[in-house]
């Protein structure tokens, strides 16, 4: 199941299921962010991808998007807590470790 049927509830339905659906839809989207330093503030900017910082949801929405990460890459190299991931590869050439990140996040961006 991709993130798009776990937001839109393409496998389940229901009146209760669909309403739950449609409040997280709304939740993750037309969200903006901005900068500010001392009374500078930046232009705001939509943001298009991750779950809100700050919330009390974040941990679970997190879940629901990373939770079958590991399946898609190497288990030994995924480390999921609970609002963050982190892949983990090594080598004692720069050029090496460079390649095996980016490999790894074409694996994660190529399955979700």
């Amino acid at each position: 199941m991709d993130k798009d049927q776990k937001v839109s509830g393409e496998t389940t339905s229901g009146p209760s299921y669909l309403s739950a659906v449609n409040w997280v839809k709304s939740y993750l989207s037309n969200r903006v962010q901005y900068t500010k330093i001392n009374y500078v503030i930046s232009d705001r900017d939509f943001v298009t991808s991750g779950v809100p910082q700050g919330s009390i949801f974040r941990p679970l929405l997190c879940m629901v998007y990373v939770n079958d990460q590991p399946e898609s890459l190497d288990m030994r190299q995924c480390y999921l807590y609970a609002d963050d991931t982190a892949i983990a590869v090594s080598d004692h050439h720069p050029q090496v470790i460079g390649n095996k990140l980016n490999q790894s996040l074409d694996t994660l961006t190529s399955s979700h």
